[in-house]
C-alpha cells in the first residue's frame, strides 16, 4: 500500500544519509523547504513530476519512493505488481472481471450459433451442424474468446493478490447454465424431434478461470490511487503486467477511471484591496499560498493604496489585468461589503473598459464573518458583469492562517481553483443584473415619462408630481444622498419626498464633503475616539447627520450598490466604532434603479437597519408607481416617529450583534469606548452563561422528568406549565384595561 508517512520517513532517512538539509534538497528540486518538511512528515506527497528528480537526488528508484523502502532486485516485480493492484483499486479490477464474464457469454453464444442455424427454413435434423465457412468462423471466434479470457487472467497483475467475488461469480454461473440448457431446449421444441441436446463440456474450464478475476478492497486514499500509473505515464513508460503483456500507463489510467489532468501554470494577479497594503492580514494568506506554489507566477497590486494614482492613470492596473490569467481579489470585509477602495477600483475598472471576458477570477477575504457573504456576492456580481469566469472564494477568519486547519483550508481552496481551471469548469450562475438593465425594460408600463438616450434605448424618467404638504410636524429628517450629475430620477424623487413629508428636512450630499480618503482600518478611533483624518468628518457625522430624528438614504444603484462615495461614508462611520449610536431612530431609503432584482442589496439594506437597531420604515423605488411609493414611505416614516415604532431583531440583527458582542468583549482592552457602550446598553447581558437561574431551572426540570413517576404525572401538562407565565401577562393586561375603564366611568 502506498503510504505517505512511510514515504516521508524514507525521504528523510535518505536525505540525512546524503548529508543534505531540507533547504538544500528543496533548492535542488526548486521547491521550498516547507514542502520538503511536509513530505517528510507525511502531510503531503511529492508531485508526480518531481518523483524522478527526487529519486535521482537521493540515489533511489521511483519504486523505492512509492514503497517507502528500498526494494531488492529479486522482489521488484512482485512489489510493483502489488502497488499496481492497489493503484487500480478494487472497483477497477471488478470492471475487468465483468468484461471477461461478458466475453465468456459471447463465447458460449458463438459456440451455439451453428447449432441453431436453419436449412431451407427448418432447423437442422443432425445433432452436429455441417462444416462450412460460417460455422467454422463462429467456432474460431468462440475459441479466440476463450483463449483471451485465460490469457488475461494469467497476465493481469498480482494474480496471487486478487480475491474472488463469489456473489458475482454465482450470478454469471447461473447465466451460463441457463444458456447451456435454454438454447437446445428451444431448438428441440421448434423442430419437435425429441433429440438429445448436445453437451458443452468445455464451459467448466471457461468459468473456472474467469470467476477468479476479482480484487480485494484496499483503502489507499485519493492521493495513493493511480499514483504509480500517473508517475510512469508522465515518464512515457509502458507497464509490464505479467508475461509478455504490457500496456501504456495512459491506457491503464483511462481503464481505471482516472484522467490525466493538465497541470497548469498560472499567472496570478492579487488585487490587494486593503488600505494597509503590505501589512494586510488578508494579504498574508495570499503570500502563504505563493510560497507553497512556486509553479505559479504571482503578482501583487496594492489597489487599496493606489486610489488617487489610479484615478489619474489606470494604465498600470490595465496592463497587470490584461497579463493575468487568474485574478484574486484580496480584501478585508468592511461594513457588509468590500472596502471603499475596492468599490472605487471597480468603478474605475468599468470606466476604463478593459476587456476581461473569459478570465478566471476568485476572491479571498478575512473577517469575523460579519456579513462576509454579502461582500462576496457584491464582488461576484460585478465580475459576472465583466464576463469573467467566477470561482467561489475563500472567507477566512482573521486568525485562520495561524492554525494548521486554516492553512489546510487555504491550500484546499487554491487546489479547487486549479481543478476547475484544469477541467475547464466553473459553477454556472444566473447572469447578474446590472444597472444597464434599467434601460431595457418597457417604461410605458409603469412610468409617467420616458426618453431615448444616445444608443436608442428608452429610460424611465420620473417627474415630481406630489403636492406640497404643510410642515406641521416638529421632526428633523436628514436625507443623506450621493446624487450626482445625470441622476435626474433620484433628484426628482428627493424633491417629491421633501414636498409630501409634513416636517422639515435637510439634504446632505456626500459628494460635496471633502473626504480625505476611505477608512484605513487603523483602529486609532477605537482608542482615542478620533479619526486620524483631519477632514472633520467625525464631527460632521455626529453633529449634522446623526443628530436628526430620522435618516433617509437616497441613491441610484451603481455596480450593485451605490456610488463609491456612499461606501466611503459607510466605512468612515467606523469612527463611532461598533457603537449603534442611532439605535431606536427610524431609517428609510429612496432608491433609483431595479432594486427588486438586486437581492444582495436588499439583504444589505435590511441587515444594516437590523444590526443598527433602527426601525426600517420602508424603501421607495422608481420601478412602478413611484409617486405612490414615495407617499407611502413618507406616511410610514411619520408613523414610526410619532409612535416610536420598534420591532424585535430578526436573524440578521441577532447574529450580527452577537458577532460584534463577542469581538468587543475579547478586545475590550483595545476597544474601550465600544466596551463601555456595550456594558451601558446591556448588550453583554445575553451571554448564556450569565442566565444561571434558567440554567438551574432546566437542570431541575430535566432531572425530575427523568423519573418515570413524574413523567407519567406530567404527561400532557408540560406545555401548560410552559405557557403559564404568558397567560399571567395577558391577565395582567386585562386587569389594567378594566381598571382604566372604571376610572373613566367614575369621571
Amino acid at each position: 500500500m502506498i503510504n505517505a508517512k512511510e514515504t516521508g520517513r524514507f525521504i528523510a532517512e535518505c536525505r540525512r544519509k546524503k548529508g543534505m538539509t531540507q533547504q538544500e534538497l528543496g533548492d535542488r528540486l526548486h521547491v521550498t523547504n516547507r514542502a520538503v518538511s511536509k513530505w517528510e512528515n507525511g502531510k503531503s506527497f511529492p508531485d508526480v513530476g518531481l518523483l524522478e528528480d527526487l529519486g535521482r537526488e537521493l540515489d533511489v528508484s521511483v519504486g523505492d519512493l512509492l514503497a517507502g523502502k528500498r526494494i531488492e532486485a529479486e522482489h521488484y516485480q512482485k512489489e510493483t505488481e502489488k502497488m499496481l493492484v492497489e493503484a487500480l483499486g478494487n472497483r477497477r479490477l471488478y470492471g475487468y472481471e465483468i468484461v471477461t464474464y461478458i466475453m465468456a457469454v459471447l463465447a458460449v453464444f458463438a459456440f451455439w450459433i451453428p447449432l441453431l442455424t436453419t436449412e431451407n427454413g427448418e432447423f437442422l435434423k443432425p445433432l452436429w451442424p455441417p462444416v462450412n465457412v460460417v460455422n467454422v468462423l463462429c467456432w474460431i471466434i468462440s475459441a479466440g474468446l476463450i483463449g483471451s479470457i485465460l490469457y488475461l487472467d494469467r497476465a493481469l497483475p498480482g494474480k496471487g493478490l486478487r480475491g474472488t467475488n463469489a456473489k458475482l461469480s454465482g450470478v454469471m454461473g447461473a447465466v451460463v447454465v441457463l444458456l447451456n440448457f435454454l438454447f437446445p431446449f428451444l431448438r428441440d421444441e421448434v423442430q419437435d424431434s425429441g433429440g438429445r441436446p448436445p453437451e458443452i463440456w468445455d464451459w467448466v474450464l471457461i468459468g473456472r478461470d474467469t470467476w477468479r478475476m476479482s480484487a480485494r478492497k484496499r483503502a489507499i486514499g485519493n492521493r495513493g490511487r493511480n499514483l504509480i500509473v500517473r508517475t510512469l505515464s508522465a515518464r512515457g513508460e509502458r507497464i509490464p503486467i505479467g508475461g509478455t503483456l504490457s500496456v501504456s500507463a495512459e491506457n491503464i489510467l483511462r481503464a481505471s477511471g482516472g484522467r490525466r489532468r493538465k497541470k497548469v501554470r498560472m499567472k496570478i494577479l492579487i488585487l490587494n484591496g486593503s488600505p494597509k497594503g503590505k501589512n494586510s492580514i488578508t494579504l498574508q494568506t495570499a503570500l502563504y499560498l505563493e510560497k507553497g506554489h512556486p509553479e505559479h507566477t504571482f503578482k501583487v497590486l496594492h489597489i487599496g493604496q493606489m486610489t488617487k494614482t489610479l484615478e489619474k492613470d489606470f494604465s498600470l492596473a490595465r496592463e497587470a489585468l490584461e497579463e493575468a490569467e487568474l485574478i484574486l481579489f484580496a480584501y478585508p470585509v468592511y461594513t457588509f461589503l468590500a472596502p471603499y477602495q475596492v468599490h472605487r477600483f471597480i468603478e474605475l475598472l468599468k470606466e476604463d473598459g478593459v476587456d476581461l471576458r473569459g478570465k478566471y477570477v476568485s476572491q479571498l477575504t478575512t473577517s469575523k464573518h460579519f456579513y462576509d457573504m454579502t461582500a462576496h456576492r457584491y464582488i461576484e456580481e460585478n465580475c459576472r458583469d465583466l464576463g469573467m469566469r467566477f470561482i467561489r472564494g475563500l472567507s477566512a477568519d482573521m486568525e485562520d492562517l495561524l492554525s494548521e486547519r486554516g492553512q489546510r483550508e487555504a491550500e484546499s481552496w487554491l487546489e479547487q481553483i486549479m481543478f476547475e481551471i484544469e477541467e475547464n469548469y466553473w459553477p454556472t450562475q444566473p447572469d447578474s443584473l446590472s444597472g444597464s438593465d434599467l434601460l431595457e425594460r418597457n417604461p410605458e408600463e409603469t412610468n409617467p415619462a420616458q426618453k431615448a438616450d444616445d444608443t436608442g434605448k428608452t429610460e424611465r424618467i420620473y417627474r415630481s408630481t406630489l403636492p406640497e404638504t404643510p410642515k406641521e410636524k416638529d421632526y428633523d429628517v436628514v436625507i443623506v444622498t450621493c446624487c450626482g450629475d445625470g441622476e435626474e430620477n433620484l433628484r426628482e424623487m428627493i424633491r417629491d419626498f421633501r414636498r409630501t413629508l409634513p416636517c422639515s428636512t435637510r439634504v446632505i450630499n456626500l459628494r460635496e464633503f471633502p473626504f480625505g480618503g476611505g477608512c484605513l482600518g487603523c483602529l486609532s478611533c477605537a482608542v482615542t475616539g478620533k479619526c486620524v483624518y483631519k477632514d472633520g468628518f467625525d464631527t460632521y457625522l455626529r453633529e449634522e447627520i446623526q443628530s436628526g430624528d430620522a435618516i433617509v438614504y437616497a441613491f441610484s444603484i451603481e455596480n450593485h450598490y451605490a456610488h463609491s462615495t456612499m461606501k466611503e461614508y459607510d466605512d468612515r462611520q467606523f469612527c463611532n466604532g461598533h457603537r449603534t449610536v442611532t439605535q431606536g431612530s427610524p431609517v428609510a431609503y429612496l432608491i433609483s434603479g431595479d432594486y427588486s432584482r438586486e437581492r444582495n442589496l436588499q439583504m444589505v439594506v435590511e441587515a444594516r437597519s437590523e444590526v443598527g437597531g433602527n426601525y426600517l420604515a420602508g424603501v421607495a423605488t422608481d420601478e412602478g408607481d413611484t409617486a405612490g411609493a414615495i407617499q407611502a414611505l413618507a406616511d410610514h416614516l411619520i408613523f414610526a416617529l410619532e409612535h416610536k415604532a420598534c420591532r424585535p431583531m430578526n436573524f440578521y440583527g441577532v447574529g450580527g450583534t452577537k458577532i460584534f458582542r463577542d469581538l468587543i468583549y475579547t478586545m475590550q482592552g483595545l476597544m474601550k469606548a465600544d466596551h463601555k457602550f456595550y456594558k451601558e446598553h446591556g448588550i453583554y447581558d445575553d451571554f448564556p452563561q450569565k442566565n444561571r437561574g434558567t440554567i438551574w431551572k432546566m437542570k431541575l426540570v430535566g432531572g425530575l422528568l427523568a423519573v418515570p413517576a413524574v413523567q407519567e404525572k406530567m404527561k400532557g401538562q408540560l406545555s401548560g406549565v410552559i405557557v403559564e407565565p404568558y397567560r399571567k401577562v395577558i391577565a395582567g393586561e386585562e386587569s389594567g384595561a378594566q381598571a382604566e375603564e372604571q376610572r373613566d366611568n367614575q369621571k
